[in-house]
Formats: C-alpha cells, structure tokens, sequence
C-alpha cells in the first residue's frame, strides 16, 4: 500500500462492494481490486484527497467502510489499522464510530455525577457499537477473501454460483453480526428505559432489558408522544427493519445456520459495471427473504415433511439469488440504522457528555521492566 503524503491524510483501503477495494496510489487516484475484465487495473482520478467516497459513489461502486493506514506499524501488522464503517447521515460519515465515542462520553459525565445505571449502559452502548463496527468489517474482508480466492482460481464467471470454505466463513461472519447487532438493539432499548416514569414500589418495578421487555412493558401499552418511542413501535412491528434483524437472529440462534435454515446459500458471482464495455468482479451472499417463515417451518416439522429429504440436498439451494437480500449490503444498511437511533436516543440522556481528560493526579507510577534475555538463545 502506497502511503499518501501526510498533508492529503493517511493511506486508505477503501471497502466497496462486494468485497472490492479501492486503494490510495500516487497522484490523487484509486487503484480498484480486484483487476477489471479487461484484465487491467481500474484506476480513478480524484479532484482531492477527500472525494474520494463521492466519486466512487457517483460511480456505482457503493463504500462501506475504510482502513486508515496513519503509522508505519499499521501497514505491516503490528497494530489494527483504524476501521471505520461508511454510512453518510447528514454531516456525519462514520456515525457509528462517533456515537461509540459520543456514549463513552454520555458513560464518563454519568460516573462523574454517581448515576451508575446510566454509566453503565452508555459503556455497553459504546463498546457494542464499536463491536458492530468491527463485525462489519469482519463480513467485508470474508467477501474480500471468497473474491480473491475466485478470481486467483480463474473461477469467476458473472452469475456462477457456488460454496467452498470462504463461503462458510462469509456466512459465519454475517451471523454473528446478527447476534451483536441484536445485542446493542437490547442496550438501546434499556437507555430508553432508564427514562421511564418509576413506580415507588420496587417490587413493581417491570425488569426491561432488552427490546421485547421494552415493547411488552411500555411500548406496546403506553400511547406516547415522544418521537423516538413512535420509532421504536414502528421498526419493531411487522415490517420494520428492527423487526427482520431480531427475525434473523432468531433463526440463526434458535433454529438453524444462516447459510442452511432454509434454502441452502451460497455465493454468487457478479460483475459491478465500470463503464459500457467493463466490469468490475464482486461476489454476493444471498439472505433468505422470509426469516419468520423459514423459522415457522422449522418450529412446526414442516420443513422435514419430504420423504425424498430434498431438503438435505443442494438442489434444494436458494432459487433466485437476484432477488434475494446481499449479505453485506443488509449488514451495512441496518448498522447504519442502528447509529442513527443511537444518536438519536443519546439525544435524550440526562448529562451532557463530558470527554475525558486525564491530568497529572489520575496518572499512576509506572516502572519499566526490560525484557528478560531469551537462556535459548544463543
């Protein structure tokens, strides 16, 4: 990776598409991978440093997130690089990375005037945004992997479908998005309840710690006027988008793998058009369209119902992967989603977030211990 000079910003791995990359190279342009069908690499000129998420959106080529490269060490694996999820929501490009830090700083100003249950839910708020994060990126780099692996093995070709150990591994990835991004829905709704009127008889009190005890207790009883309950009653009911994510997590924990619930999954080749005569490789992980009914099957044993166990064999595979949600693309749009209604539940808390600041009286005494010499060495 070329590093950029330090007046345009640090070197960037810019995560587009299905599992595509757009990479800093010299004189203000993108270098795409994987190679074009043309067998060459796409370049594309940037006006500045910093245009480059509107021109590859202007292109078609949809960003979902960015490695920034800002020190040496970063760029041969001594440390992570610095991940940030893509989803532009007014002023904001990465909401998800600045709500993390924006609920820290809810939790920090929370410890300084001794509210402990609210310290203690913004921190888990933060920490499972970034958890989210980073689970993003997780998915993204699998879709990296399956397309590097196919395009190496000369085995892409646009509309081929097919599974191998990437495939299981991109499915994995997107299941334990659904499981934390389930989580940090659950650490919303308890930021919500902190808010709620309290009966003076602890006894009384409803225990609500996650979405469905939010939605039992208040949200399913209360007519209220406050806008971000009307949200929460809306995406939580059928057809909103907190309801799929909680139906696809319930698929994946208590029924089945995401990539064998239902139809079996695989992945499929596509081709991301560049301009009228190239394209672009990308691969796609299609999503069972029906979470609940998929689930229903299963619950009742009518999924077994075939003497044949069609079931159990590929032809049972997902019929029109066309149609089907991409596993990226949902895991992207609903994270998304998820930092827009942290933002605006954080809106609502109590204290004014306070960033920390650390001053000489909250530094310790650290004494530095030289590493002991290696007795096998000789």
């Amino acid at each position: 990776m070329t590093q950029t000079p330090s007046d345009r910003g640090p070197a960037r791995c810019i995560h587009l598409d299905g599992g595509c990359r757009a990479l800093d190279a010299q004189n203000d342009k993108l270098q795409l991978d994987p190679a074009a069908s043309n067998g060459k690499t796409a370049v594309i000129s940037l006006p500045s440093y910093h245009a480059a998420y509107a021109v590859l959106q202007k292109a078609g080529l949809k960003v979902v997130g960015v490695d920034l490269y800002c020190a040496p060490e970063q760029t041969d694996g001594r440390r992570l690089p610095d991940w940030r999820g893509y989803y532009p929501v007014g002023t904001s490009l990465w909401p998800c990375a600045e709500q993390a830090d924006h609920w820290s700083f809810i939790a920090h100003a929370a410890f300084q005037q001794e509210q402990g249950p609210l310290w203690d839910v913004a921190s888990r708020v933060s920490h499972q945004l970034r958890t989210c994060d980073w689970r993003l990126r997780q998915v993204s780099e699998c879709y990296h992997q399956q397309l590097s692996a196919t395009v190496r093995q000369e085995g892409f070709e646009a509309g081929r479908r097919f599974m191998d150990g990437f495939t299981w591994l991109g499915y994995l990835a997107l299941q334990s998005f659904l499981v934390d991004a389930c989580v940090l829905r659950d650490y919303l709704a308890a930021s919500r309840s902190l808010l709620l009127p309290q009966p003076s008889d602890d006894a009384a009190r409803p225990k609500i710690r996650g979405m469905a005890s939010l939605k039992k207790y208040y949200l399913n009883k209360v007519s209220s006027d406050v806008p971000i309950d009307k949200v929460l009653a809306e995406t939580t009911a059928p057809g909103g988008w907190l309801h799929r994510l909680s139906s696809y997590r319930v698929l994946v924990v208590h029924c089945a793998p995401l990539a064998s619930a239902g139809k079996t999954l695989y992945a499929v080749c596509i081709a991301l058009p560049l301009d009228a005569s190239t394209t672009l490789p990308a691969v796609k992980f299609p999503l069972p369209s029906d979470p609940e009914g998929i689930q229903a099957g299963r619950s009742s044993g009518a999924y077994l119902n075939d003497p044949e166990m069609n079931y159990a064999r590929f032809r049972n595979a997902l019929d029109d992967p066309d149609e089907a949600l991409d596993g990226l693309h949902y895991a992207h749009a609903t994270l998304g989603q998820l930092a827009v209604l942290a933002a605006e539940l954080s809106a609502l808390m109590p204290v004014n977030p306070v960033m920390p600041h650390l001053m000489e009286k909250d530094l310790l005494d650290i004494k530095i211990v030289p590493p002991r010499p290696n007795k096998d060495a000789r």
